[in-house]
């Protein structure tokens, strides 16, 4: 068949025709995973693994980058700590992480370096903090090795890189236990298995105690899944069967399909818009549909649905007994707050940012910031009201004291709106608005607290919460009351500084973590020259 040579087979392979055959195929495998532990919490490694993980079976998410784990290149990094896993994965004794890459590898570095990595500078971390679990100060060399040991799959790193990465991990140790990150405690060693779709289920030797002999020392499985068959050097078609779903596919699924590994990669190529949300909810009708009608109809969802925030885990893990939890989930649907600070970060699900917390809860901020212009999938402004919610302009101040609730038209000088754009244009605007947000913020604080609200994977609302903190928080996370130590804080706020506030910022939203742009626009505002006297007034 014409579809089989080389050149027309990988002109196909770009088309979301088979790309979401292949996805849904090796999800199957997914979920043969899941079920041979279902006690272990799904985890799908964004942004690749959403695709590969029904979200019905998925409890969390995590950001570990296959950058970090490129030859030369590899990294612990603070600014992705993904310590957000930790207790799920310890109260459940371990986890599922899912990810997938594309022909050549059979597991994506993220999985083969990244993941090890960071399980064994954790495991140092809390050997070096804490001891063993049970605290005590002769712990056996058998046991030390095991809180010391480095595995990366053995299939993709050769001894030698191994070698050089395993000299690096001390440094990153040390750097980790001296940032502002909580080093957590672990009773026992994070150990990455390795599963691809060869490797026969269940591991055999999973819950093993191989730690040269030392009675009861157990490791805490971490379950490193590599979604995609390892195609070397062709593609192949799917059989019809193999995409059978809950619906009839109807004569659509005699269409030859090509299989394309790691096919919910580099999805800003292929997905027209679609995303992991949009696919599991719309599996069936997306398998059935012709090739030809495909598009359209992937063009209907976005438009009607596109809002929708991208990945969101749907499941509910039951806590162990003697856990101490009421139940396990990735899902977050409340605000955090920067320590003792009064400033409070709400992300929303989608571009709406009005979706999670109504006017009544809004009530107990003194003032409630929208950072984003929030924007459809087609461009259109679906951002509240500016009648009920006013643009704040730069320059000016929103009011010089607190609002009370009784005030007649108090709603509207509670709620105002940044209205800054994603990207670079949004990192300028949130500068020139820098002064008008920091002094009405001040006005409420600390008497009663100020909330920014922005949409799931934008930028704009976390760096507005770290120059928040950046200017009003002191090292130990508590608001700073006197007026002198605030104008101090800000002539002596250095990279390092705003380092230490990015970690406060990940540790309890790891998906707030700003842009390299962002960044460098708030150190502009508050070290450079030009700037930094505006900063210190605004204190």
């Amino acid at each position: 068949m014409a579809w089989q040579t080389s050149r027309h087979v990988r002109k196909e392979s770009r088309h979301m025709f088979h790309r979401l055959a292949s996805v849904y195929e090796d999800s199957r495998f997914v979920e043969q995973v899941a079920n041979a532990y279902p006690h272990l919490p799904l985890t799908a490694n964004l942004r690749c693994g959403a695709w590969y993980t029904p979200p019905s079976l998925t409890t969390l998410v995590s950001y570990f980058k296959s950058t970090d784990g490129h030859t030369h290149q590899w990294a612990f990094s603070l600014k992705r700590p993904n310590l957000h896993l930790v207790h799920p994965l310890l109260a459940s004794g371990g986890c599922i992480i899912v990810d997938s890459t594309t022909r050549g590898k059979s597991m994506p570095d993220a999985l083969s370096k990244t993941v090890p990595v960071w399980c064994a500078v954790l495991n140092r971390a809390s050997w070096t903090r804490y001891g063993t679990a049970t605290g005590s100060g002769e712990e056996s060399m058998q046991a030390q090795q095991c809180w010391r040991r480095l595995d990366t799959y053995p299939g993709m790193v050769g001894a030698s890189e191994r070698e050089q990465i395993e000299e690096k991990v001390d440094a990153w140790t040390r750097t980790f236990l001296e940032s502002d990150l909580d080093v957590p405690r672990l009773d026992r060693p994070l150990r990455p298995f390795f599963i691809t779709q060869e490797t026969t289920l269940p591991l055999p030797d999973l819950f093993a105690d191989d730690c040269d002999g030392d009675a009861g020392q157990v490791y805490t499985p971490i379950l490193l899944v590599s979604a995609s068959k390892h195609i070397v050097d062709s593609f192949h078609p799917v059989r019809p069967e193999q995409l059978t779903t809950d619906s009839d596919l109807g004569a659509e699924e005699e269409q030859p399909r090509i299989y394309v590994q790691g096919a919910g990669d580099d999805h800003e190529n292929w997905a027209q818009g679609l995303t992991p949300t949009l696919f599991w909810r719309h599996r069936d009708l997306l398998l059935s549909a012709a090739k030809e009608h495909l598009p359209r109809l992937v063009a209907e969802l976005v438009r009607q649905e596109g809002a929708e925030q991208w990945f969101q885990p749907q499941r509910h893990l039951a806590a162990p007994a003697n856990s101490g939890a009421k139940e396990m989930t990735g899902t977050h649907k409340g605000f955090e707050e920067i320590g003792r600070t009064g400033i409070c970060l709400l992300v929303s699900k989608g571009s709406k940012t009005n979706d999670e917390t109504g006017a009544e809860d809004e009530g107990r901020f003194g003032l409630v910031v929208y950072c984003s212009a929030a924007l459809d999938i087609d461009g259109h402004d679906v951002s509240p009201d500016r009648s009920t919610v006013p643009v704040i302009p730069p320059g000016e101040t929103l009011s010089q004291s607190p609002p009370q609730p009784g005030d007649a038209g108090s709603s509207k000088r509670r709620r105002i709106h940044l209205d800054l754009r994603p990207g670079k244009r949004g990192a300028a605007m949130l500068i020139a608005r820098a002064p008008s947000l920091l002094s009405s913020a001040l006005s409420c604080l600390p008497d009663r607290p100020v909330l920014l609200r922005g949409t799931s994977y934008d930028h704009v609302s976390s760096c507005a919460v770290l120059l928040l903190s950046l200017l009003y928080a002191d090292d130990s996370r508590n608001f700073l009351s006197d007026p002198a130590a605030r104008i101090r804080q800000a002539e002596s706020v250095t990279k390092q500084t705003t380092q230490h506030r990015v970690q406060w910022l990940v540790s309890s939203l790891p998906h707030a973590a700003p842009s390299r742009t962002y960044l460098l626009r708030i150190n502009d505002y508050l070290i450079s020259p030009r700037y930094r006297h505006s900063a210190c007034k605004s204190t």
